[in-house]
């Protein structure tokens, strides 16, 4: 269940009703988040846009004459929902048909919008609580949480984009407690000190994976983490921040240069301002990523450690890697051979006929997944030895293949380890 809106604008072949003008609209929409570049993907047929790194992505399809629009809006709350609507208002074209979840659209009246998303907090507090209830402890329990991984934990709490929330939050949501301003990201319509915060917070929690950006994309989660704490603290420096994550933040962005400060961190103007600002900074432990998380890739599922880089390769693989480790996750369907569906064991063989080396049977929980595994060992043009495990994964037609590098034979285990913990999302 989720909040949301949906639209629908007429293509036409002159001036604002033409493709190319809602697409140069949807590029140039503006982030509510300082040193952020939204996320975008064009094609024929359809497009998305990530405004901000807290919300979901905006989808526009393209289809019988027509654009459609639809915006999720429960995972940042009434402010951003307000804010996406007022810049629909700003596209130049009356929609030919809208349908607003809560109203909003039509009323533009911010309070009653307030009220349906802690009607949405009170119902998913509802379901919470019964699964809570019916089983002695629950494992990995979230709300309003990406589809891509999820933190490996387990008790009585379930992961948000603001933090754990412990049982008696979402019993309090159910009793009717009004406590949306505590759980939503943005919760009034200004772009406020909180709002700044909590943008801030979220990009700690769910995005920052605590190593010194090596992509361009981690170094723009950085940096918009740390304006957002600026512009914050400008607004109201009494609120409760982070503030050894702060300055961790601050450290992991010096330049190349000092990547190796002093003692006293002299001629860091950053480090020390927020040096100066508080007197008990603590130790820092804000970050899902910090310990294990799940990532899902195509309907799979595996545990690893969160606190490694992550980019995609021009084939459409997922790497992840840090430390002389790494790995590298991809994809296919074997679909049909001659018009003939092949059994999992059929497709196993034509794949593992043509590897070099022994690869053994790996079973996991789920027997309707076959598995192998391979072990390599080789020597780079140095001289150095590179170590690799290669995991072979198939469920019905769909196919995994997961490698690991590694520079330490030691990290066998390591590559095992993930190995075993593979699942398939949609499979019993």
């Amino acid at each position: 269940m989720s909040l949301g809106f949906s639209m629908r604008f007429n293509i036409g072949r002159i001036g604002r009703t033409k493709k190319a003008h809602y697409e140069q609209f949807f590029k140039n929409l503006p982030p509510p988040v300082p040193e952020w570049e939204p996320l975008c993907r064009f094609n024929e047929t359809d497009f998305s846009v990530r405004l901000a790194p807290f919300t979901e992505a905006i989808l526009g399809e393209w289809t019988n004459g027509e654009l459609h629009i639809s915006a999720k809006t429960n995972g940042a709350g009434p402010g951003y929902h307000a804010y996406l609507i007022e810049l629909m208002d700003t596209i130049d074209m009356q929609p030919s048909r809208v349908d607003d979840q809560t109203g909003y659209y039509k009323t533009r009246d911010f309070a009653e919008l307030q009220n349906h998303m802690e009607a949405w907090l009170h119902a998913t507090s509802h379901t919470v609580v019964n699964i809570m209830e019916q089983s002695e402890e629950v494992e990995n329990l979230t709300v309003s949480f990406p589809s891509n991984w999820m933190p490996v934990f387990s008790g009585d709490k379930v992961a948000c984009p603001l933090g754990y929330f412990e049982k008696s939050f979402f019993e309090s949501a159910k009793a009717g407690d009004l406590v949306g301003h505590a759980f939503f990201i943005w919760w009034n319509k200004e772009q406020d000190a909180l709002f700044f915060r909590n943008a801030a917070f979220s990009l700690m929690l769910c995005e920052i994976n605590w190593l010194e950006a090596f992509t361009d994309l981690e170094a723009q989660m950085i940096g918009s983490a740390l304006e957002s704490l600026e512009k914050a603290y400008a607004l109201d420096p009494g609120l409760d921040y982070p503030v050894a994550e702060w300055l961790e933040l601050a450290q992991l962005a010096r330049p190349a240069e000092q990547a190796e400060p002093s003692d006293d961190d002299a001629g860091d103007d950053l480090v020390q301002t927020i040096k100066s600002r508080f007197t008990n900074i603590g130790k820092p432990a804000w970050g899902y990523k910090r310990g294990m998380i799940t990532s899902y890739i195509n309907g799979w599922g595996f545990n690893h450690n969160g606190k490694m880089h992550l980019d995609v390769t021009e084939d459409g693989s997922v790497a992840f890697w840090q430390e002389g480790r790494g790995m590298r996750i991809t994809c296919a369907n074997a679909g049909l051979e001659g018009g003939i569906k092949r059994s999992k064991e059929e497709i196993m063989a034509g794949i593992t006929k043509t590897q070099e080396g022994t690869l053994v049977p790996f079973p996991l929980k789920n027997p309707d997944i076959i598995s192998t595994i391979l072990h390599k060992e080789e020597v780079a043009e140095g001289g150095e030895k590179i170590f690799s495990t290669m995991h072979m994964a198939i469920y019905n037609s769909e196919i995994l293949l997961l490698s690991f590098y590694y520079k330490d034979k030691a990290d066998r285990k390591w590559a095992t380890d993930i190995s075993a913990t593979l699942v398939r999302t949609d499979s019993g």
